[in-house]
């Protein structure tokens, strides 16, 4: 692009760039807001389905974890395919998320205490 054709940057750039750096950001990354209480929460304690922390993550054949009632709700409306991916999923057999459920756990227990 030649300088003559480039839009001027103080009336053509700068209005549209200006408004984008003086918003505040819609979430506080890497935190989700929760579908059910407002509250954020780290992205990797949200499900992806119910957009909400999760109490019994389990882990598809997909290789994703998501909220075990959400997932068998998922699977009983005769889906087969991934929620994240919408590749077939290989089976319904479901694998509890032991690490991920300690970590919601820890972090719940810490949202609990004063001052947090």
């Amino acid at each position: 692009m030649t300088r003559e054709k480039r839009p001027d940057l103080l009336t053509k750039v700068w209005p549209v760039v200006e408004p984008l750096i003086r918003k505040p950001p819609a979430a506080p990354w890497p935190y989700v807001q929760s579908a059910v209480t407002g509250s954020y929460a780290p992205n990797h304690l949200i499900c992806p389905i119910s957009m909400d922390i999760m109490k019994d993550p389990q882990v598809a054949s997909d290789g994703f974890t998501y909220e075990a009632e959400a997932i068998m709700r998922w699977f009983d409306g005769g889906n087969n395919r991934s929620p994240m991916t919408n590749l077939p999923l290989t089976s319904h057999d479901l694998v509890p998320n032991r690490a991920l459920l300690s970590s919601i756990q820890e972090y719940l227990d810490q949202q609990k205490q004063p001052g947090s």
